[in-house]
């Protein structure tokens, strides 16, 4: 079982909105603190690490589904991040590219440089051979930067 949106409240331990993974009959479902059950049998794997998004597979691609089981993003890419602060790095035939959380592509990395990490206050470990740098999103433009790519070591 995997839970999200844990929280730690002022006096005590509480769970605010989660949902979990659970498996009845060897098969997956979602479930919600209220005990609604989505199932998730169709998909050939579910990605533990979510917020909101929820990665899933499908015939060998990747995608999104809400905290209900409904799908939102197609299973079209080869691989997906985790989506936070509404956007995902994803790769669709060899492509890395950054989506939002409908799906449409924002960005697409060119010049070698790519990501496998996920947003954290706007910002985005990037990656250049062995040297790493930020992406910074820019939500009034809606547009990004890139820091110059000369780290040893980045951390969101």
């Amino acid at each position: 079982m995997s839970l999200t949106n844990c929280k730690e409240g002022p006096n005590n331990n509480y769970i605010d909105n989660a949902i979990a993974i659970v498996y009845q009959d060897e098969k997956p479902y979602l479930i919600n603190a209220e005990k609604d059950l989505y199932p998730l049998d169709y998909y050939d794997e579910i990605v533990e690490i979510f917020n909101d998004y929820i990665a899933v597979k499908y015939e060998n691609k990747y995608g999104f589904i809400d905290r209900t089981g409904k799908l939102i993003i197609e299973t079209v890419y080869d691989k997906v991040y985790p989506m936070y602060e509404e956007k995902a790095v994803v790769i669709k035939d060899g492509i890395y590219q950054i989506i939002d959380n409908t799906g449409k592509t924002l960005y697409t990395f060119t010049d070698n440089v790519y990501s496998e990490s996920y947003f954290s206050n706007n910002l985005l470990v990037i990656r250049k051979n062995d040297k790493f740098g930020y992406l910074k999103y820019n939500a009034e433009t809606s547009s990004f930067e890139n820091s110059e790519i000369i780290y040893d070591y980045a951390k969101v």
